[in-house]
């Protein structure tokens, strides 16, 4: 795991440096990323999005500030505000 890929984090994001992002790992703008956070491969946090730690998010996830609604829901999703 990749700590702290800043490629796929959106220049208005807020990453705490201690904060473990994964490799392809993208934040959204205003979001906030919180020490005491691993997020896995493929993750796609969206806008908005406050992850407060201690918190683990495996790979492959997309994350909105959003609810989703169960008919629309393809698969189970971890919300986070």
């Amino acid at each position: 795991m990749a700590t702290n890929d800043w490629s796929g984090v959106h220049p208005q994001a807020i990453v705490d440096p201690s904060a473990k992002l994964a490799d392809n790992v993208t934040v959204g703008p205003w979001s906030y990323i919180g020490p005491g956070v691993e997020i896995g491969e493929g993750t796609e946090i969206l806008s908005h999005v406050v992850i407060k730690g201690p918190t683990v998010i495996g790979r492959n996830n997309r994350i909105s500030s959003s609810p989703v609604s169960a008919k629309n829901a393809r698969t189970r999703n971890t919300l986070v505000s």
